[in-house]
C-alpha cells in the first residue's frame, strides 16, 4: 500500500547575499508519522573546496547539533500526534541554529517503501550534489556584472593583483565570503549589482531592501569598511536609479556604503594606484 510522504531538504547559506548554499541534509516523514528519519552529510570535503575551511568547519559544527536535536525530538512520543507537520517540526528546530541555516520547499510524494525513497533523495540530493552555486535572481550573477564591465578597470592599471577574496566572521558560525576586496587603511569591498532598475516595482525594492541588510552583518565584524555597490546602470531608467543610489550611498558609523558606475570607477583606480605606487 503506497502512502503520502513529505520532506524537507536542510541547506547552509555561508552568505545569503550571494544566494549560494550547499544541501546539508534531508528530513522526510510520512503522512501517518510512523516514518520520521533525517540524515546529513558526512563528508565535508567539496563544501571546503568550493567555500572554505572555516565554512566546512562550521558546517561539521552544526550538523552535529542538527543531529542532536532531530534525535530529540524523533525520541519524543508527541512527534506521532497530529498537530505536528513537517513545516511545524522545521520551524521548532531551525531557529536555534542561526542565520546561515533554512529548509527547502516541503515537497511530497507516495511511496510503499519510505526507506527506500529516503536514501536515493539523500544519495542525489545531498551527497552528489551537495554545493549549488547558484546565484539568487533577485541578487543578480555578480561574476558577470565582474568580468563583464568592472574587471577590465583593474586589470588595464596592473592592479588585479591586489584584489583578494575576503572572509570575516560576523557571528560564532557565521561566515561572509566576498571574491573582491582590496585592504589599505580599510576594508574595501566592490560588491556586483545588477545591472540597474527599470521600473519602481516590489521586486526593485526588496532587492534594494536585501541589499541594505548586508550593512548590520559587516558592522558586527567592527573593522571600518567601505562598501562599494558596482553596477552599470541603464541609462532609459535614469531617475529610478538616481532613487536607488541615494538610499544605497549612505555612512553608518564604521561602515560606508556607496554605488560605483563606469565613471566613478576612475576615482578608486586613482586611490588604489597612488597607494600601491
Amino acid at each position: 500500500m503506497k502512502l503520502k510522504y513529505s520532506y524537507k531538504i536542510i541547506r547552509y547559506c555561508p552568505n545569503k547575499f550571494t544566494g549560494e548554499f550547499t544541501n546539508i541534509g534531508l528530513f522526510l516523514i510520512s503522512e501517518d508519522k510512523r516514518y520520521c528519519n533525517f540524515k546529513f552529510l558526512q563528508n565535508t570535503n567539496r563544501i571546503q573546496k568550493t567555500f572554505s575551511s572555516s565554512t566546512a568547519e562550521n558546517v561539521r559544527r552544526l550538523i552535529i547539533k542538527l543531529e542532536k536535536a532531530f534525535e530529540e525530538f524523533r525520541n519524543n512520543p508527541s512527534i506521532f500526534t497530529e498537530s505536528y507537520t513537517i513545516d511545524s517540526i522545521a520551524g521548532y528546530i531551525v531557529p536555534d541554529f542561526g542565520l546561515s541555516l533554512f529548509f527547502s520547499e516541503t515537497k511530497s510524494g507516495i511511496a510503499d517503501n519510505y526507506e527506500e525513497i529516503f536514501n536515493k533523495y539523500f544519495e542525489l540530493i545531498v551527497n552528489r550534489y551537495s554545493v549549488d552555486r547558484r546565484i539568487d535572481k533577485n541578487i543578480g550573477n555578480a561574476r558577470i556584472i565582474w568580468n563583464k564591465y568592472f574587471r577590465i578597470y583593474f586589470e588595464q592599471n596592473d592592479l588585479l593583483r591586489y584584489i583578494k577574496k575576503k572572509e570575516i566572521t560576523i557571528f560564532k558560525e557565521h561566515v561572509l565570503n566576498f571574491d573582491y576586496t582590496w585592504q589599505n587603511g580599510s576594508l574595501n569591498i566592490f560588491y556586483p549589482i545588477k545591472l540597474g532598475f527599470k521600473k519602481n516595482t516590489n521586486d526593485d525594492r526588496k532587492y534594494v531592501q536585501n541589499l541594505l541588510g548586508l550593512i548590520p552583518y559587516l558592522e558586527a565584524a567592527k573593522l571600518d569598511i567601505n562598501l562599494y555597490y558596482l553596477s552599470k546602470f541603464n541609462e532609459q531608467y535614469n531617475e529610478n536609479n538616481a532613487y536607488y543610489k541615494e538610499i544605497l550611498n549612505r555612512q553608518e558609523r564604521q561602515i560606508k556604503s556607496e554605488v560605483i558606475d563606469g565613471t566613478s570607477i576612475s576615482d578608486i583606480i586613482d586611490n588604489m594606484l597612488k597607494y600601491n605606487n
